[in-house]
C-alpha cells in the first residue's frame, strides 16, 4: 500500500489514527483515481476495494454506489466481467436507500447503466437492454435529459448497434449520439466528445455514409486530448476495423499496434482479446495462416477465461475463416456456430459479416437478416 493509503507514512503528517474515517476513505479514493488515470488498473483495485468496503460498513450508500461505479470501470477492462456484474448488482440493490433525491436518481441511473454494460460484456444482450431501458426511465422521470449520454450512453450505443441489422436501428444510434455530442460540447467534456465521435463513426460505417474516417479520427485525437487511457484502445480499434473494411491494411495494423501497446501496458485483457480477434483477421487477410492461428488461440483463451461472451460470435467467425484457410471442412460447423450465436444473443449487427464469411468459405448464403423489417 502506498503512502496515500497510509498517510502516516508521509513526513510531517498526522498519525493515521488522528484522521477521521471519512478522510482516510477519501485518501484511498484519491489514490485509486490517480493510479487509474495512469492506466495502473491492477494497482488501483486495492485502494478502490477498500473504499468499497469502508463505505458499505459505514452505510454511506451514496459513496458506496460511487465506489461501485469506479470499481466496475476498472474491472471491465481487466476482463473481470462476472465480478463487475456482481458489483453493479450491489449498487442497484442499495441505490434506492440514498436519502438525497438528486443523488438517488443519479446513482440509480448509473448503477443500472453499469449493470447493462456488464451484462452486455458477458453476452446477455437482452438482459442488458432491459437494464439500460430502466436507466433511461429513471433518468427521464427525474426531468433531466431522457437519453443516456457520456460513458453510459456510449456503452448503450454499442449494444444498440449490435442489436440492429438495418438502417433504422443504426440511424437511431447516430441521432442519439449527435444529441449527446451537443451536450458534451456545451459541457466542454473531452472524454464524452471522444466517445460520441467514436459511436458516430461506427454508426456511419454501418450505414455506409461518408465522413466515417473523419469521425473516427476525431474519436482518437479527442480521446488523446482527454488523456483517458482506459478508453483509448477502443477508439483505435474502432478505426482499425473500419480501415480493414476499406482494405487499408497498413492503417488497420497501425491502429492495432497502438491499441495493443496500451492494453499490454495495463494488462487490459478485454482489449487484448479484441486485439487478438482483429489481428487474427488481419493475418488471414494477408494469408499468414500460422500467425492467424496464434492470434485465434490467444483470443479464444482470453474470451473463455474471462467470460467475455460479447465476443463469441466474432470468435466463431474468425475460427471459420481460419479452418477454411487450413483446408479443414469443419469450417462449415464453425460458421453454423456463429449463426446460432447471433440468433441466441440477438447480435444481428454481425449478420453481414456472417454472409461475407460464408461467401469466402464457399458456404450457402444465410440470406437476409431474419429481423429485417421487425428490428428491436
Amino acid at each position: 500500500m502506498s503512502c496515500l493509503a497510509n498517510p502516516s507514512n508521509l513526513p510531517g503528517t498526522l498519525p493515521d489514527e488522528a484522521l477521521s474515517e471519512a478522510n482516510r476513505t477519501k485518501l484511498l479514493s484519491d489514490e485509486a483515481y490517480a493510479l487509474k488515470s495512469q492506466g495502473r488498473l491492477e494497482d488501483a483495485l486495492e485502494p478502490q476495494s477498500m473504499v468499497h468496503q469502508r463505505t458499505r460498513e459505514a452505510g454511506d450508500w451514496n459513496n458506496f454506489c460511487r465506489s461501485c461505479e469506479n470499481l466496475v470501470s476498472m474491472l471491465t477492462p481487466l476482463g473481470r466481467w462476472a465480478e463487475a456484474e456482481g458489483v453493479s448488482r450491489e449498487a442497484v440493490s442499495v441505490a434506492n436507500s440514498i436519502g438525497d433525491k438528486e443523488e438517488r436518481w443519479q446513482r440509480t441511473t448509473t448503477a443500472l447503466a453499469y449493470l447493462g454494460h456488464t451484462l452486455h460484456g458477458r453476452g446477455y444482450l437482452k438482459q442488458a437492454a432491459t437494464a439500460y431501458k430502466l436507466a433511461e426511465i429513471v433518468q427521464a422521470e427525474a426531468h433531466h435529459h431522457p437519453k443516456l449520454y457520456s460513458i453510459y450512453g456510449y456503452n448503450y450505443a454499442q449494444l444498440m448497434l449490435e442489436q440492429a441489422c438495418q438502417e433504422t436501428g443504426w440511424r437511431e444510434v447516430l441521432e442519439r449520439r449527435h444529441t449527446s455530442l451537443d451536450i458534451a460540447v456545451k459541457l466542454n467534456h473531452a472524454l464524452s466528445q471522444a466517445l460520441d465521435h467514436g459511436t458516430i463513426g461506427l454508426a456511419r460505417a454501418a450505414l455506409g455514409e461518408p465522413d466515417t474516417v473523419l469521425a473516427l479520427d476525431l474519436a482518437v485525437t479527442t480521446m488523446q486530448r482527454a488523456g483517458t487511457i482506459i478508453h483509448l484502445p477502443a477508439m483505435h480499434l474502432a478505426r482499425a476495423h473500419y480501415q480493414r473494411s476499406l482494405h487499408n491494411l497498413p492503417a488497420a495494423w497501425a491502429d492495432f499496434e497502438a491499441a495493443q501497446t496500451i492494453a499490454r501496458r495495463s494488462n487490459m485483457r478485454t482489449y487484448l482479446a479484441e486485439c487478438a480477434l482483429l489481428g487474427g483477421n488481419l493475418f488471414l487477410d494477408e494469408a499468414r495462416v500460422p500467425e492467424a492461428a496464434a492470434h485465434y488461440a490467444n483470443a479464444a483463451r482470453l474470451i473463455l477465461e474471462d467470460g467475455y461472451g460479447r465476443r463469441l460470435t466474432e470468435l466463431h467467425l474468425l475460427y471459420a475463416r481460419l479452418l477454411h484457410a487450413q483446408r479443414d471442412p469443419t469450417a462449415l460447423q464453425a460458421l453454423a456456430d456463429a449463426q446460432a450465436r447471433i440468433h441466441d444473443a440477438g447480435q444481428w449487427y454481425f449478420w453481414r459479416e456472417l454472409r461475407a464469411v460464408a461467401n469466402e468459405i464457399a458456404a450457402p448464403d444465410p440470406g437476409e437478416c431474419p429481423t429485417r423489417g421487425n428490428e428491436i
